[in-house]
């Protein structure tokens, strides 16, 4: 007899305050910090790659100040 799997699905549940942060601190942020570096020193490669790893350095800050807030909540099963 063929072996029976178990089919499992992950529900990730995301809170509107995670997505506002994270729009807020890519977009305003990241425009900032782009808008910034071009008006320092007029290089639109300088002020992308800045504005890339500013904004991905802040994230990398706040996760090791805060720690992993990401909850498991559940697996779900197939009916048999």
């Amino acid at each position: 007899m063929a072996k029976k799997t178990e089919k499992t699905f992950l529900v990730v549940v995301v809170e509107g305050t995670v997505i506002k942060r994270i729009m807020l601190l890519d977009i305003l942020v990241g425009s900032g910090i782009y808008y910034t570096l071009q008006w320092i020193c007029s290089s639109i490669v300088i002020s992308m790659l800045g504005s890339v790893v500013g904004t991905e350095g802040i994230k990398k800050v706040q996760k090791q100040v805060k720690g992993s807030n990401i909850k498991f909540v559940r697996t779900l099963k197939t009916a048999k």
